[in-house]
């Protein structure tokens, strides 16, 4: 019985170091043959370079989780921040298909600014609105 426990530890121990050894080498060889490719920002921003960058935001993508977008609007703009400095920026509007037609109000939508810097520096979902009066759906 003692040979037995013997022959199990000394198999164990070489079983460790092979296991090891092999873990070693194999962990070298699955290197990425390539480095990743920073995002290089343009020097103007077009429609589907926001839309690229939205969705590959963490933020506007948990807002976008499990929702059904009807439309995609864009727009570009021009703020003014704290006195003379002016920055410009394109705005995204994802429409949200209205979850209940029949409580008489606007679907949400989930709006992201993006400035010319290549950043998402706004993300936010619009709350329910009631509709206009004499509003008939028609425009």
């Amino acid at each position: 019985m003692d040979a037995l426990k013997k022959i199990t530890a000394i198999s164990l121990i070489i079983t460790f170091f092979l296991g090891t050894g092999v873990g070693y080498f194999i962990s070298i060889q699955n290197e990425p043959c390539e480095e990743e490719i920073p995002y290089i920002c343009p020097a103007e921003i077009t429609s589907l370079d926001a839309l690229d960058l939205a969705l590959n935001d963490p933020e506007v993508t948990e807002l976008l989780q499990n929702k059904s977008v009807n439309r995609i609007g864009f727009s570009r703009d021009l703020i003014q921040q704290h006195g003379a400095n002016m920055y410009n920026y394109t705005q995204i509007e994802f429409n949200l298909e209205d979850s209940d037609p029949d409580d008489r109000l606007m679907s949400t939508s989930i709006y992201v600014q993006i400035n010319d810097s290549c950043m998402v520096c706004s993300a936010y979902e619009s709350y329910p609105a009631p509709f206009p009066p004499n509003w008939t759906g028609n425009s």
